[in-house]
């Protein structure tokens, strides 16, 4: 098992038997306890949080100092399922907490809060979290205490939604990676694969897909395409609701897809353009530069598309191209 300190990486022998509460007691988790939101205050009141109308609970538990584990469940008729895994010490739980907006119920150094923005927006939670991890200096460019996690909860359908956590983990992974000392291929690696995670899901309700749109996913991925397709795969199966199979059996379905073309663009091996750049620069009169390195990008699609293939044609289409400005 590799173990994560912020002294940098070690490997420790374990237990193959061992039990993830046990593993989550060597990282401190166990036995920090963990606080029920089942109100927040609004306008002087208490009110219970619901979700499609019915009354639920946030428990906010303690994964490390620096981590937190949220749960939405229902306050009475629910389940205890999703604390099957030990991850959560129920017995450790306090008394259920009420929240006034904006203040933070603090757990380790993490504080968790039902954003102010539910007076103006009454249809959605918004849960902020923010901590020591979002520390200001060459780790993460922000202020101790300032939000570094948001995210949004609609009341009406239950749907959870967290715009941007693409950019914000692939920010946060670079960074953590580079305090561990890892180096700055590991870093760029993981942080492209946080970066990219959600890429496959949005070309879900595209298909069929384009040639050009599947060379722009390949490009964009590259030179992981097929490391980021897996990841895409495994974060799909992890949703749950209303229409996940549905959903997960057509995301499967166009990653088999992109696997194929990953692969397949992976065996062929870099390929010489039509027209070396010089030689490009030369016949359209212009400098070499940025403007050159955007036609020969332009070139390529263009040639996985289809729609050029020969020295004459990438010319043609890149004096096209620089005519129409």
């Amino acid at each position: 098992m590799l173990l994560v300190s912020t002294r940098g990486l070690y490997w420790r022998p374990m237990s193959p038997r061992i039990s993830r509460r046990h593993a989550l007691k060597q990282l401190g988790a166990a036995g920090a306890g963990a606080v029920l939101i089942r109100t927040v205050g609004l306008d002087g009141q208490s009110e219970p949080l619901t979700v499609g109308g019915q009354p639920v609970e946030i428990a906010v538990s303690s994964v490390n100092p620096d981590t937190v584990r949220l749960t939405v469940r229902r306050v009475s008729g629910g389940s205890d399922a999703s604390l099957a895994d030990g991850a959560l010490v129920k017995d450790a739980w306090g008394s259920p907490s009420s929240a006034g907006l904006g203040t933070p119920i603090v757990v380790g150094r993490t504080s968790v809060a039902v954003s102010a923005e539910l007076r103006a927006d009454p249809g959605a939670i918004r849960i902020e979290v923010a901590g020591s991890a979002f520390r200001s200096g060459s780790d993460i460019a922000r202020p101790a205490g300032t939000v570094g996690q948001w995210f949004d909860i609609n009341r009406s359908t239950g749907r959870v939604t967290f715009v941007g956590h693409d950019s914000e983990g692939a920010e946060i992974a670079r960074a953590v990676l580079r305090r561990l000392r890892a180096s700055d291929r590991l870093a760029g690696y993981v942080a492209g694969l946080t970066r990219h995670h959600l890429d496959l899901g949005f070309l879900v309700h595209e298909r069929p897909l384009s040639r050009r749109t599947i060379w722009r996913y390949l490009t964009a991925t590259a030179p992981n395409s097929a490391d980021v397709t897996l990841l895409t795969v495994a974060d799909r199966l992890a949703t749950r609701g209303r229409k996940a199979e549905p959903a997960i059996a057509a995301h499967l379905e166009l990653a088999r897809e992109m696997l194929g073309h990953a692969f397949a663009l992976q065996a062929a091996g870099p390929q010489p353009p039509l027209v070396p750049g010089d030689e490009l620069a030369a016949e359209l009169g212009i400098r070499p530069g940025p403007e050159l390195g955007e036609l020969l990008r332009t070139l390529e699609e263009d040639r996985f598309a289809g729609e050029i293939s020969t020295r004459e044609q990438a010319v043609a289409r890149a004096r096209e191209l620089l005519d129409a400005g």
